[in-house]
């Protein structure tokens, strides 16, 4: 008995050409001395052909791995199901948050949270940290001397230094003391404003502390990249944004609801592949869910929820002609399925 150099399986003693060991179940066919047609029927790689000049076992051996690298990032009917059951319960969820009055309850809730004693001696505490900095005057991006679609409390949805997708500009505020944002009008506001922090240091963490504090307002912060629509868009769209922040339809808080749904499918997929994988090879890899195979599982998942979300809303807008249905977009499952097709499609490539 000896072991197969194709399929690594002990079968009875055959040697063809060479001295190259094989199983004898393994069909073989010769077009020249130096080339070899292998047809791998006992390797679960049934109806594989492929042909290759073999110098010696190691290249034999990455020959075997490269095509065994289909096979294994095959989707089983178990891996379906799991797809199956992390795409629904996405969709699920993701309806009842962007097509639904579930989450006012909800961020009721939360808002009269915020109110408490214990929320405001906490945000006191960031905010009383944030100002020794500055000690004790205005931080830069909080600049209010211009005309908004409403009271001076919704000034962060104008702000550049509060969009918590620009947090680099809104660090730069601090450090320069210059404030930038827009007015009702759409004009760019600049200003010297309150005290700047020239540190670098101590200006990242006064920033951050501010921006928690503000987060913990019951208006919250702006929803990351909403600012950039008050900048480029016309007078309409500053006016319904400003009125969705003020009644916290469309803030930070609901970019965390939205991510709700991109969570669990993440638990899910990542916790099935650290399972899979402990099943084929009896050990622990809580990263094994990085690898193709389930970053592909894990984009059919959020495909399944995106594009329920974009079909309904769409729908929405041509029969109401509504454009404030575009309020109802999941812009986090968005986002997240094209970065996470891109990075497929880049890793395909490459292969």
């Amino acid at each position: 008995m000896i072991e197969c150099g194709y399929c690594n399986k002990w079968v009875s003693e055959s040697f063809m050409g060479y001295g190259w060991r094989v199983n004898k179940d393994c069909s073989r066919n010769y077009s020249s001395k130096s080339t070899m047609t292998i047809k791998y029927c006992n390797c679960n790689l049934k109806n594989i052909d492929y042909y290759e000049k073999i110098a010696d076992k190691e290249t034999l051996r990455n020959l075997k791995t490269k095509l065994s690298e289909d096979e294994i990032n095959k989707w089983t009917d178990a891996d379906k199901i799991v797809i199956y059951i992390a795409g629904t319960i996405g969709m699920i969820i993701n309806t009842l948050i962007t097509q639904t009055k579930i989450l006012k309850p909800v961020d009721k809730y939360i808002s009269n949270k915020l109110k408490s004693k214990k929320i405001k001696n906490f945000k006191n505490l960031f905010d009383n940290y944030s100002n020794s900095f500055r000690k004790g005057d205005s931080a830069p991006i909080d600049f209010q001397d211009f005309e908004m679609y409403g009271p001076k409390s919704i000034h962060a949805q104008y702000s550049a230094g509060h969009d918590p997708l620009r947090f680099t500009e809104g660090i730069l505020q601090i450090i320069s003391g210059n404030y930038k944002g827009v007015d009702k009008f759409g004009n760019i506001q600049q200003s010297i404003f309150g005290t700047p922090v020239p540190d670098i240091f101590q200006a990242v963490i006064s920033y951050i502390s501010h921006m928690v504090s503000d987060f913990c307002n019951v208006l919250s912060l702006p929803y990351p990249g909403s600012t950039f629509l008050m900048e480029w868009g016309n007078d309409k769209v500053r006016k319904d944004l400003s009125n969705a922040f003020r009644s916290q339809l469309y803030n930070s808080r609901v970019f965390i609801y939205q991510n709700l749904e991109i969570l669990l499918m993440n638990i899910i997929i990542y916790g099935y592949a650290i399972y899979d994988n402990y099943l084929k090879k009896h050990e622990i890899n809580l990263f094994i869910g990085n690898e193709y195979k389930y970053q592909s599982m894990l984009l059919a998942s959020y495909a399944m929820p995106c594009a329920l979300n974009i079909a309904i809303t769409g729908t929405k807008i041509l029969i109401t002609k509504n454009p404030h249905e575009l309020f109802r977009l999941n812009y986090t499952t968005i986002f997240n399925t094209l970065k996470l097709s891109i990075k497929m499609l880049i890793w395909k490539l490459k292969k």
